[in-house]
């Protein structure tokens, strides 16, 4: 695979409308690699269910390291980004792959300050 994606499931709040953020933000990791944002997957989710799937073409190194950080980070500022009417802070489920699909890191975001 010679390209990063985003595919997006359930609902991600506000913070749907600018996974191109973090697009930007891991294109500039890797400039020579394609960054690929997929249409949202609500299908098979409940409404409160926010999920987040990175698919990267590396598994470890420095350049990974700072991918994963910088989807970890998206995720935080992102949290909690519910609408006025919902009291209770909506949690990011992420899910970052390597290239044969393998699960590099699971991680529940759960307010901007922490991870589960």
């Amino acid at each position: 695979m010679d390209k990063i994606l985003i595919r997006p499931a359930g609902v991600l709040a506000q913070g749907e409308h600018d996974l191109d953020s973090l697009a930007v933000e891991l294109g500039e990791l890797a400039s020579d690699l394609e960054v690929s944002v997929e249409p949202a997957d609500r299908g098979r989710s409940f409404a409160f269910l926010a999920v987040l799937h990175v698919i990267l073409p590396w598994v470890e190194g420095y350049i990974a390291t700072k991918a994963i950080d910088a989807v970890l980070d998206w995720a935080r500022c992102h949290v909690g980004q519910a609408s006025a009417d919902d009291r209770d802070p909506h949690s990011i489920d992420v899910k970052i792959y390597g290239s044969r699909g393998e699960v590099l890191k699971t991680v529940r975001v759960t307010a901007p300050d922490t991870t589960d």
